[in-house]
């Protein structure tokens, strides 16, 4: 009977082990593979903040321009030194997008607002009325790319409607091009 206790205690410190590490046992395949308890869902883990950026912006391009709103969403890190993007994102209204908003998709998500290493968003589509092919930098009234990214701490991730692919870092002050250009 002790060996069935220790067996089952095992079971579950494991189970426990795997869900704050973020791996599990896959039987198909035989060997532990990562996946992400933000929500307990499998999300898609990436070397860097500026390649979970980069690829959550080649997906959500066409639809912001489609949209010609901004979408925007976090980028975390896990335990393991990965990073990753939740499934949900913020379509913004045409005034933009609010951190209050975004906490809210995070929350509802399940992720964890003290593991945010970086905001990746879109400017829709071209318009005339907004400048779309650079970061807004409004510090009149506090609002725009680059005082948000100064208020979190972090960096921020833009891709134009153009396909223009740029990183504003607050630590720095600077604003790099990690692409040259997104298809």
């Amino acid at each position: 009977m002790a060996e069935f206790t220790e067996t089952k205690e095992f079971e579950k410190a494991l189970k426990n082990a795997e869900l704050r590490h973020g791996i599990r046992f896959n039987s198909r395949i035989g060997r532990y593979e990562r996946f992400l308890d933000c929500n307990k869902n499998s999300r898609k883990l990436y070397a860097s903040p500026d390649e979970a950026a980069r690829e959550w912006s080649k997906v959500h391009n066409n639809e912001s321009k489609r949209l010609n709103r901004e979408l925007a969403t976090y980028i975390y890190k896990d335990s393991l030194d990965n990073y990753y993007v939740p499934p949900h994102y913020l379509i913004a209204s045409e005034s933009g997008f609010l951190l209050s908003d975004l906490n809210k998709i995070a929350e509802r998500d399940g992720c964890s607002l003290g593991d945010i290493v970086a905001v990746a968003h879109t400017h829709g589509n071209d318009d005339s009325r907004y400048e779309t092919d650079f970061f807004s930098e409004t510090e009149d009234d506090g609002n725009g790319d680059i005082p948000l990214s100064r208020q979190m701490g972090v960096p921020i991730f833009l891709i134009t409607p153009n396909g223009n692919f740029m990183k504003y870092d607050p630590k720095t002050d600077e604003i790099t091009w990690p692409d040259d250009y997104l298809p």
